[in-house]
């Protein structure tokens, strides 16, 4: 932990020293301070003797560090080795902030590391030598039908217009949407059960047939939102597949195929983006450009791109705008409550005020049909400031530690398997969106879980 306490030492003096201008030297020390966390974050992680994820990295605080790590580090990184420029003023918004930003994004990593460290995963006790509850999931098959007959309505009542690839374009999907939600809670809750059941009962058998019913309804409604050239939901989903993947196999996994898969996955989502962007007009043409991107990772550069928001939000907050404490980070918590959002918006519109909203007021210009987004580092620090970067972050830390601990530690119930899936699931647009959306679908989800499963006769470990 000293070591990772020292980074924020040093990333703080990086913050309060920062250049008005884009200085490759500070940059690098930057990057090169997180590259250094980063190596000992993972080498303690995969030493780690917890039980199940023993030299794996499919774990939470991995997967959150390494989608931030390449929102927040990738693009200046692209700039420190010469790959890109200082002339895209969408991407840099305003040189003078560039460093100060970045020194921001080092000081919210390094809280972060420190609060997955504190918590150590051996202190934490969950029952294991208690009797626990066993739990009946024998309805799960009855519950990928109404995936199937819930995919089934949203393909009736979303536009024409929308399923051919009107997502760009701006087209209104109505009631559809609220079907997005649904299936959404769907999926959490189907995985649950179903990983639930194979490490319960049918670990010795293979992942992939055992679970090759909700497997290939995922794979359907990916297929489906892609067509529309939408990309956020399927990667929820096959961010989702990648957890329960590593939660079910553990120490087994299949590195080869993982990394295939994975591959493969990054190389149709960027195709994807370039096509709804109107680019190109056939996949061919697609993958060509996707080959002449100048970029470390070219695959990833799309998603960099939100560190954008952050550099907006750097440069007008405290200048032109002071912090707003809490309203636009608290707002996106009502999502706990079913409904509790919708009720608000309508009655109290000024307290779902999110930081997307303020984040694209700021950014572009009147007139703009479409909006910029957030990035977690932006929307806590327009909320807080630097010092509540470094708290929320470090209570992130310790959130996520702690679920992923209580996750792989045991077998977990169902009701903590929605919660740990359904945070998952969400930390790659967590770092591109709001930390309150990690509790999208969580609330709906563990209401049809508590529909669905029973308990049995309590047995002892």
């Amino acid at each position: 932990m000293l070591i990772y306490i020292f980074s924020l030492v040093v990333s703080i003096a990086l913050f309060l020293n920062a250049p008005q201008s884009m200085d490759k030297a500070h940059m690098l020390s930057c990057i090169m301070l997180v590259a250094f966390d980063l190596m000992c974050f993972i080498h303690r992680g995969v030493t780690e003797r917890l039980n199940n994820v023993h030299k794996t990295y499919i774990r939470h605080t991995f997967i959150f560090a390494a989608c931030f790590v390449i929102v927040f580090f990738q693009c200046d990184l692209d700039y420190v080795l010469g790959l890109i420029d200082s002339s895209n003023n969408y991407l840099w918004i305003n040189p003078a902030i560039v460093c100060k930003a970045l020194a921001l994004s080092t000081m919210a990593f390094s809280a972060f590391l420190i609060g997955c460290d504190i918590l150590k995963s051996n202190s934490i006790s969950i029952g294991m030598n208690k009797r626990k509850r066993l739990f009946d999931t024998t309805l799960k098959k009855e519950l990928c039908v109404v995936g199937y007959l819930v995919l089934g309505l949203y393909l009736i009542f979303v536009p024409r217009d929308y399923l051919l690839g009107g997502y760009n374009e701006g087209v209104d999907k109505g009631s559809a949407n609220v079907l997005l939600i649904l299936l959404q809670a769907v999926f959490v809750t189907l995985f649950a059960m179903y990983a639930y059941d194979y490490k319960e009962y049918h670990s010795s058998e293979a992942f992939f047939k055992r679970l090759k019913h909700p497997l290939l309804l995922a794979f359907i409604y990916i297929l489906v939102i892609l067509v529309a050239g939408r990309r956020t939901e399927a990667i929820r989903i096959a961010s989702l597949i990648l957890i329960v993947y590593g939660y079910c196999k553990g120490n087994r996994i299949n590195t080869k195929l993982l990394i295939t898969y994975s591959v493969i996955a990054m190389f149709i989502f960027s195709v994807t983006s370039v096509l709804r962007s109107k680019e190109s007009s056939n996949f061919r043409e697609g993958v060509s450009q996707i080959a002449d991107v100048k970029s470390i990772l070219p695959f990833t550069l799309e998603y960099a791109n939100s560190v954008n928001t952050l550099h907006v939000a750097v440069d007008n907050y405290t200048d032109r705008i002071d912090y707003n404490y809490g309203l636009t980070f608290f707002s996106t918590f009502f999502v706990l409550i079913p409904g509790l959002d919708r009720i608000v918006s309508n009655y109290f519109p000024t307290y779902t005020l999110r930081s997307e909203s303020v984040i694209t007021y700021l950014g572009l210009d009147e007139g703009e049909n479409w909006g910029m987004g957030t990035s977690c580092v932006a929307d806590v620090y327009i909320a807080f400031g630097p010092i509540g970067v470094v708290v929320i972050f470090f209570l992130l830390g310790l959130f996520l530690k702690y679920l992923e601990a209580v996750t792989f530690k045991a077998n977990a119930n169902p009701y903590l398997l929605v919660l740990s899936f359904g945070c998952c699931s969400q930390l790659m647009y967590v770092c591109r969106g709001a930390i309150g959306n990690m509790f999208l679908s969580w609330s709906y989800a563990t209401i049809l879980l508590f529909i669905l499963i029973r308990k049995k006769n309590a047995t002892a470990l």
